[in-house]
């Protein structure tokens, strides 16, 4: 009986792979670590604003999904600053208790602290 046959891989094939494993899971790490306030904050947007901010959504608004859409991975991405203060507004003028309020302006002021370094 013979062993079956093994497909070999080459060493640099090999390191290829695991580099660029490794490439993905350090951007993906980066990704969320630009705004360690991201997460919280589309939780928050997805009870108060998913009606009309998710595209999946049946009662999806063209222009709001224009200002963000929270099915996107860096929803805020498209947002201005004055679009990011005018969601503080509404957020803040809304029902949201002190601590979301708390968490999204942290929110707001992570993302123009992270915009501003990036210049």
């Amino acid at each position: 009986m013979r062993a079956p046959k093994v497909k070999s891989v080459s060493l640099f094939s090999a390191k290829v792979k695991w580099l660029s494993l490794f490439a993905f899971l350090v951007a993906g790490g980066a990704a969320r670590a630009d705004n360690p306030y991201r997460e919280a904050a589309r939780n928050l947007l997805e009870r108060k604003c998913g009606d009309c901010h998710r595209a999946d959504s049946p009662r999806a608004q063209e222009k709001a999904l224009a200002v963000f859409t929270l099915n996107e991975p860096d929803w805020s991405r498209r947002m201005t600053a004055t679009q990011l203060k005018d969601a503080l507004d509404r957020i803040a003028g809304g029902d949201a208790s002190k601590d979301e309020v708390a968490a999204f302006t942290a929110f707001v002021k992570a993302e123009k602290a992270r915009r501003a370094a990036a210049r």
